[in-house]
Formats: C-alpha cells, structure tokens, sequence
C-alpha cells in the first residue's frame, strides 16, 4: 500500500511543477484572461480561461531493480472562450493548440530525484462542449518522467 501512496504523492507534486510552467505561459499570453487548475470559471469576466484537469490511468510505466520508476502524469488543457461564431471557435481551437505546444515545449522542473523526458500532446483540440453562453475546447498531453530511488 506504501507504493501506491507514494505514486500518488509524487503524481500531486508533478501536477502542481506543471500548473506552474503553464501559468508562467498563460500570464505572457494576451489572449487568456485567467488560468486556474480543476476549475473553470462560468462568469464571462474570468474567460478566456485555460484550465488544468488531472486525468485518470496508471502512472507507473515501468520499474527497475534499482527503484527508480519510469511514470506518466495525464492531464487536459481545457480552454473555455465565448465562441458565437465561426471564427471565434477557429481561433479558440488556435489559441488552444498554441498554448499546448508551447507547454510540450517548455522546460518542466520536476525537482529532485526527477528527471522530465518528455511532454507530448496526445489529442489535437477539440470541443468538448459548448453552452450558450461558451465552448469549451480541450487537448489532452502526457508528461513522461524518471524518479530515482
């Protein structure tokens, strides 16, 4: 039960190095107004707002005699806009995949005993609802890591 604890542990504290890297792009990003993680805002002063999701699936790629452990950490962009028109939903899905990109691209610290291989975007965006009032498009990455034990 200790080793399932611990990856869950470890899987908070990737979440919260990667949230930072994200509100570090989304701050130098005119077009977002705000960047929240697991909450997205409904009120049309907050948007547009990137949101942070954690998703599910077993973190745990690979283990070696040694302890170390090759682990996935999945997550979703979530980019909630007010999108009336054709245009505004193009630009939504552009906004998205720049963001998500530059992100795949960033330098993640993971801090000590962690080493980031590779962030990758699984998804290209796409709506993933849409209210009167704003759609929100998503695209789903995947952070690899090595921990050494």
């Amino acid at each position: 039960m200790t080793g399932l604890t611990d990856s869950r542990t470890a899987q908070a504290d990737v979440a919260t190095c990667v949230f930072s890297v994200l509100k570090t792009i989304v701050e130098g990003d005119p077009g977002v107004a705000s960047c929240t993680y697991e909450q997205t805002p409904t009120d049309a002063q907050g948007l547009p707002c990137i949101t942070m999701q954690t998703l599910d699936g077993t973190p745990v790629e690979r283990r070696y005699l040694d302890g170390g452990r090759v682990e996935n950490y999945r997550f979703a962009l979530l980019l909630r806009r007010q999108a009336l028109e054709d245009q505004d939903r193009l630009d939504a899905r552009a906004l998205l995949e720049r963001l998500a990109s530059s992100l795949a691209e960033a330098d993640v610290e993971l801090g000590e005993g962690r080493t980031a291989w590779d962030l990758s975007l699984d998804t290209l965006p796409y709506r993933a609802e849409s209210a009167a009032d704003y759609a929100d498009w998503k695209a789903e990455l995947t952070l690899k890591y090595q921990t050494n034990r």
